[in-house]
């Protein structure tokens, strides 16, 4: 797993809160990343920065247009190797600097996108024999800092496919239901031994986007108001 990089546990006014929000496209992943932030801000928590992956820089950009092309089937390695240098741009500019500052960082899509979406590739008929399996993804993403909370929103396959045909935009090999099920059945493994995830919640996001935003506050208020035992960040 990722190295613990903090200098001490709790917030503090050189330590922010790090927390992702992960899961199938469609679960809700902005909307309570909005939500979260909205919510600190109106109970008195401070500042909440929102970051997205893949970023809107030049790397990121690359990222997307490989995926829209299919060339991560062909080159997984150079996939990868994009998603880790926009990554270490990302965190070093944007999230390292916002944690040293005492801001609350919530990551929309982090990690273990990369390992779902990406390792779900391997599993693709025109896949190349060179496909990365999500162990080698979660592996080469050791370097990065670990949220303190992740919450897997989880959401039926079914509900995901309608709501990203609705919203458009996505190349079709993305929405096709062989592929998503292999995305979905490795984030249902996600926390076995295997793929460790330390700070890991699952949640149900069909219950509604008010109740699903309570139960993601609830948990983030009790580790700013308990000084929880953060996951160490270098900062």
């Amino acid at each position: 797993m990722a190295k613990s990089n903090l200098d001490g546990p709790g917030p503090s006014p050189a330590r922010g809160l790090f927390v992702a929000l992960e899961g199938l496209d469609g679960a809700g992943k902005s909307t309570q990343a909005r939500l979260l932030k909205e919510n600190l801000a109106r109970l008195g928590y401070g500042g909440a920065l929102i970051l997205n992956e893949p970023t809107s820089g030049y790397v990121g950009a690359r990222v997307r247009s490989l995926f829209f092309q299919n060339e991560g089937l062909r080159e997984p390695q150079k996939e990868l190797n994009l998603f880790l240098e926009d990554r270490a741009l990302d965190v070093k500019e944007n999230l390292l600097p916002a944690l040293s500052e005492g801001i609350t960082v919530i990551m929309d899509r982090y990690i273990l996108s990369n390992v779902a979406y990406q390792g779900a590739l391997q599993e693709l008929d025109n896949a190349d024999s060179k496909a990365l399996s999500p162990e080698e993804i979660l592996a080469a993403n050791q370097i990065f800092p670990w949220p303190d909370l992740t919450f897997l929103l989880e959401v039926d396959l079914e509900v995901s496919l309608e709501r990203t045909t609705l919203r458009g935009g996505r190349d079709p090999i993305f929405e096709k239901d062989s592929y998503l099920r292999k995305v979905k059945a490795i984030y249902d493994i996600i926390g076995q031994p295997n793929l460790p995830c330390p700070g890991l919640t699952r949640l149900n996001a069909d219950i509604g986007e008010s109740a699903l935003a309570n139960s993601i506050l609830s948990r983030v208020q009790r580790c700013l108001d308990l000084s929880c035992p953060f996951t160490k960040v270098n900062v």
